[in-house]
């Protein structure tokens, strides 16, 4: 019997399992991260009548979801990277699906400029960068790692460890201004936006090591 060869890389390809994520945790926890950023824009108004806090639009809040879904869709493929969410503005209009009229891209951008203003926004960061198959322009969006969560409870405690250390207070910098907490309990921050963005990413310590040295799968 000939024998059949295969290309090393479909063998790996093959064997690689990546950790799944779960939808059911992820998607309730951004509805608590949109709650309660009702809540601060009502409390805000009420005691402030010079207020710009406003609520999000029941279209926005779509447009939230739906990053975190692509965020999961393009995980699974192995194509997120230190938790960070690359895409066109065209492409996250198009994933609206196609039973609905997608949204102009203007209004995709507007949208997520409105996003990142929430102070207990799921998206930590946002900044230029290029798709790796093709280099075409693109944002990058890295997700909030307290909205990440694993199907696999090894991975999901890994992951939680990975977020205590990754959250920790940073020394010889300014503490941040709190002014709540998210429906986790976990107290969230005005992220301070005269601070450049290359500066507060560079600081954070990445959890994919932590999954690669503990269970030698790629946390990609």
């Amino acid at each position: 019997m000939d024998k059949v060869w295969q290309n090393a890389g479909v063998i790996a390809s093959a064997t690689i399992l990546r950790p799944q994520l779960d939808w059911g945790k992820m998607s309730e926890a951004l509805g608590g991260c949109l709650k309660k950023y009702s809540e601060i824009v009502s409390l805000d108004k009420a005691s402030n009548p010079n207020s710009t806090l406003r609520d999000l639009a029941v279209s926005m809040q779509i447009t939230a979801k739906q990053i975190l879904r692509v965020f999961m869709a393009k995980f699974s493929k192995g194509h997120v990277k230190n938790r960070t969410l690359r895409l066109t503005y065209s492409y996250l209009a198009a994933s609206h699906g196609e039973k609905y009229r997608h949204p102009a891209i203007k209004t995709m951008i507007r949208h997520v400029k409105r996003i990142l203003e929430m102070p207990n926004s799921f998206i930590r960061t946002k900044f230029k960068s290029q798709l790796e198959h093709n280099g075409v322009n693109c944002i990058a969006l890295e997700i909030d790692p307290r909205y990440i969560y694993f199907k696999d409870q090894r991975h999901q405690k890994l992951h939680e460890q990975g977020t205590e250390i990754l959250l920790q207070p940073r020394q010889n910098t300014p503490r941040k201004r709190s002014i709540g907490f998210i429906s986790t309990g976990i107290p969230f921050s005005i992220i301070d936006k005269a601070k450049p963005t290359s500066e507060r990413t560079n600081s954070m310590q990445s959890i994919g090591g932590l999954l690669n040295s503990n269970f030698g799968i790629p946390f990609d």
